[in-house]
């Protein structure tokens, strides 16, 4: 589970997060040439094998993801390829990391351990 800590609700500039839900590859190509720069990536399908367009990893360029995903799943969740392209990246997964919480301010975004 995601929880996020917001210190001062006037703070939505720069510690933006894209949430991707299960964003197919075909909708992620359309997104590539926004401006989506963000400090968290919600990855989408839980890491699978072809979840994640890399181009969509080099657009948003996050300083964290987010990998949601089960222990021990019965699907070998979150790929290695997928995980691959998230290596320059510092990971959470929910299957190690149990809750995930950040805490927002004015300048940015920071994880927080639970």
């Amino acid at each position: 589970m995601l929880h996020f800590f917001e210190v001062d609700p006037a703070c939505l500039g720069p510690g933006k997060r894209t949430f991707t839900g299960d964003l197919e590859k075909e909708a992620q190509s359309a997104l590539i040439s926004q401006n989506l720069h963000s400090d968290l990536l919600k990855v989408p399908h839980h890491c699978s094998s072809n979840a994640l367009d890399p181009r969509l990893v080099t657009a948003v360029s996050p300083k964290y993801v987010l990998i949601s995903v089960g222990k021990d799943n019965k699907f070998g969740h979150p790929d290695k390829s997928c995980l691959n392209l998230l290596k320059s990246v510092q990971i959470f997964r929910t299957d190690y990391d149990g809750d995930v919480t950040f805490m927002m301010t004015q300048n940015r975004l920071l994880p927080l351990k639970n």
